[in-house]
């Protein structure tokens, strides 16, 4: 189930100033803590049960109706494509997105609601970014992202992205853009914004394991390997805590590539754990191009059945 928060959020945001009261004396009153009642204005963020019913006793109003009246009946057929997209994306998949845009076409010509309309244009213009950047056309995958972002943020800029609280769909983006720096040998700003993203992103997010993959190849390539497998262990504990598999393979890959690297045996056991879990999960070109990197990167043989 999904809601129009940008809507929930006004709502919230008018409640609160029709009572006279600034953020931090209503999050004080209600014994919430106020960075989550900002998000929440800002439509950031899906409240808990318990905090609306601690709002709803301050604002005198109820809160948890109010946010039912919010919802998106059908934004489930836009989640699962996002999982799609980004199982695609894990598994190192030929990347074809043109059905992908039909169906958001013809998804957005059929609703009313604008906000969802919006986040439908945020999906579709991410999903350019991402051609753009498979065929390196990084300019024009900055772009689309920036756009894409801008959807929801409206005066966001590659310049001032710390100003502003994001979303997981936003962080999602975001890394992205940092990826397309990267490709731009813009190493710093490359750095900067996936550090940015793992501050923004709980170790619960399903994001939270791919940012710290990210941020493990880049200690990798600069050799600080102790580094690169601090991050790495960040990503696989949370993989293990809250079953999130995807992106397991790609980072014992990680893993034993340090581990190889620092002259730590248990690489060994890394990659037949990285390439088992491939195997399990139907990560079959992945799976390959481990097998690759183990030969041609890493120069060592490896026998996989």
């Amino acid at each position: 189930m999904y809601y129009n928060l940008a809507s929930f959020g006004e709502k919230l945001r008018n409640i609160r100033e029709k009572l006279h009261l600034t953020q931090k004396q209503a999050a004080d009153m209600a014994y919430v803590d106020e960075r989550t009642l900002r998000r929440t204005e800002q439509g950031q963020v899906i409240p808990k049960l318990e905090t609306l019913e601690a709002l709803s006793v301050i604002y005198k109003t109820d809160l948890v109706s109010a946010i039912i009246e919010s919802r998106i009946n059908d934004y489930s057929i836009l989640l699962k494509m996002q999982r799609g997209v980004d199982l695609k994306l894990i598994n190192e998949e030929t990347l074809n997105f043109d059905n992908e845009l039909k169906i958001l076409e013809e998804m957005s010509d059929e609703i009313e609601n604008e906000y969802y309309r919006m986040i439908i244009t945020r999906f579709r213009l991410f999903l350019y970014g991402i051609k753009y950047y498979k065929n390196k056309e990084y300019t024009n995958a900055l772009e689309a992202y920036t756009s894409a972002i801008r959807q929801t943020l409206s005066g966001f800029t590659l310049d001032n992205y710390r100003e502003y609280e994001f979303s997981s769909m936003e962080i999602r983006i975001l890394m992205d853009v940092a990826l397309v720096f990267d490709k731009l040998e813009q190493h710093e700003r490359y750095k900067d914004i996936l550090a940015f993203c793992f501050e923004l992103c709980g170790e619960d997010s399903e994001i939270y394991p791919r940012i710290c993959h990210n941020l493990a190849a880049i200690y990798r390539y600069n050799e600080e390997f102790i580094r690169a497998l601090d991050y790495t262990y960040k990503g696989i504990n949370s993989c293990k805590k809250n079953m999130f598999s995807d992106t397991l393979a790609v980072l014992y890959y990680g893993k034993a590539f340090a581990e190889c690297k620092l002259g730590d045996e248990e690489y060994k056991h890394s990659i037949n754990t990285a390439l088992t879990l491939c195997k399990v999960f139907g990560q079959t070109e992945l799976q390959e191009k481990i097998i690759y990197n183990c030969k041609n990167v890493l120069k060592i043989a490896v026998t996989f059945k």
